[in-house]
């Protein structure tokens, strides 16, 4: 093994080399010296966030300690779903959560509004602001979806604390009449103090016909946050994600051939890392750079008269065949449109197919 240079493992490199693995101590096998350097650091713990927990990692300790860094069950749940499924199997939840914002349910409600940057307002109730929120932003008959669509800027505030139903149905007409005394523009169509549609009861039954509507985690949680809350708290995610896409791609997927094959997909290099930065960075760690970014363009776009007869002699001599030359540089065409290819491709080995 070749040993790495004195100041080579950068806490970003060390984070790159963690990514190629799912647990610490295939990391530690792997590459010793990274995982070494990064513990002495302190930095173990963070680039190995996305690793899997080994059996028993999760004691009643390790789920408080990862409990403080949450302010509601909402986050722990979408951040640490492990640690918060190990404590509800285990009855710590509430203990463990104690230290959280309290949320409301069917029984309490808080008003929130949306005010816009045009003076325009939409005030609402709700058990919980971040579903609230999240159902908004992708309901398109929702006014605030309208008018967000608009690109108007603006800004979400809870007014009030969880209060009982009828109280905060009182609340909710009490602020849309600040509102208006105000002079602005309240987006309310329905009355104030209605509790919205019909609320449905999100059973195990529910839950996987609703899942089996979506082919990634990413869009059930963006569609309907509730549910995927839902299923990972009870645990559900193995039976009811079954089906669906992986976007992450597995340990060693990218190699070589596969991370030739991504690059020239892209025209530049800021392409590439803006698309793929995975791949980017597999290609500089290993150092293909001049193989896998030779087709690219230096610049995004070339000046125009940029390929000269001269340019485009001097790009030629980089290739042994005119379909080499012609895959990997956009020089090409424009020495076939002004018919120079046979004197700047006269190096090159002669096929009886080629293109000219």
């Amino acid at each position: 093994m070749i040993r790495k240079s004195k100041g080579h493992w950068t806490k970003e490199r060390c984070h790159v080399e963690a990514l190629k693995y799912r647990t610490k101590k295939t990391f530690s096998k792997k590459c010793i010296s990274a995982y070494t350097y990064a513990n002495v650091r302190g930095w173990i713990d963070e680039i190995c966030s996305h690793m899997i927990k080994p059996d028993g990692h999760w004691t009643k300790e390790k789920c408080w300690e990862e409990s403080l860094k949450y302010k509601t069950k909402t986050d722990f749940i979408l951040n640490s779903p492990k640690a918060y499924q190990q404590s509800w199997l285990n009855s710590w939840i509430d203990e463990i959560c104690s230290h959280m914002q309290i949320l409301g349910d069917k029984y309490k409600r808080c008003i929130y509004v949306y005010e816009f940057f045009d003076k325009s307002a939409y005030v609402g109730l709700t058990c919980n602001t971040t579903n609230r929120h999240n159902n908004h932003i992708s309901n398109i008959n929702s006014q605030v979806y309208k008018k967000i669509k608009e690109n108007v800027l603006y800004e979400m505030k809870q007014l009030t604390g969880y209060v009982d139903i009828e109280k905060s149905k009182e609340l909710e007409k009490y602020y849309v009449d600040i509102y208006k005394k105000n002079n602005w523009n309240v987006l309310n169509k329905s009355k104030p103090g209605g509790l919205g549609g019909k609320l449905i009861k999100w059973t195990k039954e529910k839950c996987q016909e609703e899942a089996l509507k979506y082919n990634t985690r990413s869009k059930l949680r963006k569609r309907n946050g509730p549910v995927y809350y839902k299923i990972l708290s009870n645990g559900w995610q193995y039976e009811m994600f079954s089906h669906m896409t992986l976007l992450q791609k597995p340990n060693g997927y990218w190699n070589k051939e596969r991370c030739k094959e991504e690059s020239l997909k892209y025209k530049t290099r800021s392409e590439l890392k803006e698309k793929n930065s995975a791949v980017y960075t597999i290609i500089l760690k290993k150092g293909w750079r001049t193989e896998m970014f030779s087709h690219m363009d230096t610049k995004i776009r070339k000046t125009r008269g940029y390929w000269t007869k001269e340019k485009c002699q001097e790009d030629a001599l980089k290739y042994k065949t005119r379909d080499e030359f012609k895959k990997n540089s956009t020089s090409y065409q424009r020495a076939r449109t002004n018919n120079w290819l046979d004197d700047i491709c006269s190096h090159m080995k002669k096929y009886k197919n080629h293109d000219n």
